[in-house]
C-alpha cells in the first residue's frame, strides 16, 4: 500500500513537470509586440499606436460619420511628420 502511494507522487510529479514544461515551450515561441515603428521620417518616427490614436481621433471629432484606413492615416501622419521635418531643415537662425 505504502509503495503505491510513493509510486503514484511521482507519477503525479513527474506528469506536472511534463505539464510545465510543453506550456513554457508553448509560451516561448508567442511573442507579443507591444508597439513597432510605423516609419521614420528624418527624426520623425510613426509609430503602430501613433496611427491608431490618430485614427480614433478622427472618428470621435467626425462622430462616426468618416471612415478611413490604416493606410490612409499613415499617409496622413506621414505628410504631417514630412512637413515638420521641412520646417526644421528650412529654418533659419538670425544672429544679431
Amino acid at each position: 500500500m505504502q509503495y503505491k502511494i510513493t509510486i503514484s507522487k511521482y507519477i503525479n510529479l513527474l506528469l506536472s513537470a511534463f505539464f510545465f514544461i510543453f506550456i513554457g515551450f508553448q509560451t516561448s515561441g508567442q511573442k507579443l509586440k507591444i508597439d513597432g515603428v510605423a516609419v521614420v521620417i528624418g527624426k520623425n518616427i510613426v509609430l503602430d499606436s501613433d496611427i491608431d490614436k490618430f485614427k480614433q481621433e478622427v472618428e470621435l471629432r467626425s462622430e462616426g460619420k468618416i471612415k478611413i484606413t490604416d493606410c490612409e492615416m499613415l499617409e496622413e501622419l506621414m505628410q504631417q511628420k514630412l512637413m515638420s521635418h521641412h520646417a526644421v531643415i528650412d529654418s533659419i537662425t538670425v544672429a544679431d
